[in-house]
């Protein structure tokens, strides 16, 4: 390994979406809502240019964790005053960490969309593969023998605190 690159953020009003952000690609979410990227045909067949260029390196999921916990922190506690230090980027290998002006767009589709709810633009589709996962789970879930054995545990439960 030569250098890691995290970067972290918080999706709040008043902050740069994370498309503006770029830590999310545009181009790749209708990609996603179709299921390619779980495709393993379209995986095999994608050039190395369509391909996830920034792996996630999970030995490093530690230091952004805690980059993130540290930026709720700076939110919700507001250390000094500050605050949220917004968009942050550590290097690994300098071991700087640099703060990233990135400016708030003001015709941002995301930026513009505080407090929509349900009328924002959608980024997300239905997960076919995780609804058919639901509902095999529901149905294992609604079997009679599986309902008596929680309903069992319950029981076991509520004896043994009595």
């Amino acid at each position: 390994m030569r250098n890691a690159v995290w970067r972290t953020h918080l999706a709040t009003p008043g902050q740069p979406c994370l498309v503006c952000n770029r830590q999310l690609d545009a181009a790749h979410i209708q990609a996603d809502k179709l299921g390619l990227f779980d495709d393993p045909s379209y995986i095999r067949g994608a050039a190395a240019s369509t391909q996830p260029s920034k792996q996630n390196v999970a030995a490093l999921a530690a230091s952004v964790s805690a980059s993130l916990l540290a930026q709720f922190t700076s939110l919700t506690v507001t250390p000094a005053g500050m605050g949220s230090p917004g968009p942050l980027r550590y290097a690994l290998s300098t071991h700087t960490l640099e703060h990233l002006d990135v400016p708030l767009k003001p015709n941002c589709p995301f930026e513009t969309q505080t407090a929509a709810g349900n009328n924002r633009v959608p980024l997300t589709g239905i997960h076919h593969a995780a609804r058919k996962a639901r509902e095999e789970r529901r149905a294992r879930q609604n079997q009679p023998a599986v309902r008596l054995r929680r309903q069992l545990a319950e029981i076991g439960d509520w004896l043994s605190h009595r």
